[in-house]
């Protein structure tokens, strides 16, 4: 249908640009190559539910309490933070950019939490459950099962094979599940 004509064009577009250019990176090749990120999609969670605030903090209380009202929630929540542990254990990704150059944010984030202590990235997990239980729980209230799906494997393609941590990654997302949600606070007037 002429709907999609202007989709099938971006789509046509792009496979050229990737083709002709050889990559999807614009500049550095070299410094920007795809690597098995997988703790980006935690750290989406968390910028997430931080950009959320006082709708974000309500809904934390709501996840404590639902891990505290039975133990299959709490059995539930202990196996997605077990997922989640295997994630920053195996698939933590340190690009050389993160250590080295201080014009970034996230270096300093690095560089105060990560690089203190091993274990500060394991403290994280339940605060990563829980960012990504308030994540699910705004986008549950408006979206079908299928559409959770999708935004979850787009999100994942988008984020996972970045080497590099940075928050503007994350704006797009966040600006979907905002619009999206079906949390009061988010859609006042």
């Amino acid at each position: 249908s002429p709907y999609h004509i202007p989709f099938v064009l971006v789509l046509m577009s792009f496979v050229t640009f990737v083709v002709v250019n050889g990559s999807v990176v614009v500049g550095d090749k070299e410094n920007h190559t795809a690597v098995l990120h997988c703790p980006q999609v935690l750290y989406f969670f968390l910028f997430s539910a931080c950009v959320q605030g006082f709708s974000a903090a309500r809904q934390a209380v709501m996840f404590v309490s639902w891990i505290t009202s039975s133990k299959t929630n709490f059995a539930k929540a202990c196996t997605v933070g077990s997922v989640f542990g295997v994630i920053v254990y195996y698939f933590t990704y340190a690009h050389p950019f993160l250590l080295a150059d201080n014009r970034h944010y996230t270096f300093y984030l690095w560089k105060l939490l990560f690089r203190r202590h091993a274990g500060i990235k394991y403290v994280l997990v339940p605060v990563y459950v829980c960012a990504g239980f308030i994540t699910k729980k705004n986008l549950e209230m408006t979206h079908s099962l299928l559409r959770l799906f999708v935004y979850s494997f787009f999100l994942g393609a988008m984020l996972v094979p970045s080497p590099l941590v940075e928050f503007r990654y994350f704006i797009l997302p966040t600006i979907y599940v905002l619009l999206h949600s079906g949390n009061d606070d988010n859609n006042s007037e």
